[in-house]
């Protein structure tokens, strides 16, 4: 489950972006081509990687699943801590375009 937390930092800029530009259809295709390459790259043992959202998350399930291996304590620490922090910097993002819709006064023409 928390393997694709880390995906909500994504699934939740996207909106706080929209509430505030209207049209960003190119962010989110770029994002999506860059998504694609966080979830092939090697993460774990811990290392550079580690620290992109999904990546970690990614490589545990490939290493679960593919190899099945045991998951290790250390790497689901890892992923469980990667994911909470990018599930709370999508969480401060949202909030803070939301803040910055209200404040425009951009909320209400929905």
């Amino acid at each position: 489950m928390s393997v694709f937390v880390g995906f909500y930092l994504r699934k939740l800029y996207a909106p706080g972006l929209t509430l505030v530009f209207k049209r960003i259809n190119t962010i989110i295709a770029i994002s999506s081509f860059a998504i694609m390459g966080l979830i092939a790259l090697p993460a774990l043992p811990l290392n550079w990687a580690s620290f992109l959202p999904l990546a970690s998350g990614t490589t545990l399930a490939r290493i679960t699943v593919l190899s099945h291996q045991p998951i290790l304590i250390m790497n689901f620490l890892i992923v469980f801590i990667n994911s909470a922090v990018y599930l709370s910097i999508g969480l401060y993002v949202y909030k803070y375009f939301e803040s910055i819709a209200k404040q425009r006064n951009l909320i209400g023409q929905y």
